[in-house]
C-alpha cells in the first residue's frame, strides 16, 4: 500500500488524508452521540435549530439586501429562489 501511496500525485494523497479525518470525525461524533443523555441530546437538538433558524435569517436578509441594491429586483428575486 505505501508503494501505492507514493506513486500516487500529491493532490490524491492530500484529498485521502483529508477524507480520512473527516470520515474519523464522523465515527468521534456518532461515539459522543451514542453515549450522550437524552438532555445532552435535547440540548444538541436546540442549538441546531437555533443555528440553522440564524442562518436562514441571515441568507435571507442578504437576498433582500442584494435585491435593494439590483437594478432589475424582479430577476434578483427569480435569481434567488
Amino acid at each position: 500500500m505505501l508503494k501505492t501511496l507514493i506513486q500516487m500525485p500529491v493532490r490524491v494523497v492530500l484529498n485521502f488524508s483529508i477524507l480520512l479525518s473527516k470520515l474519523s470525525d464522523v465515527l468521534d461524533l456518532k461515539v459522543k452521540l451514542a453515549n450522550s443523555t437524552e438532555a445532552e441530546l435535547r440540548s444538541l437538538q436546540s442549538s441546531l435549530q437555533n443555528s440553522k433558524d440564524e442562518v436562514a435569517a441571515d441568507l435571507q436578509r442578504n437576498v433582500f439586501k442584494k435585491c435593494a441594491h439590483s437594478d432589475s429586483s424582479v430577476a434578483c428575486i427569480s435569481d434567488a429562489l
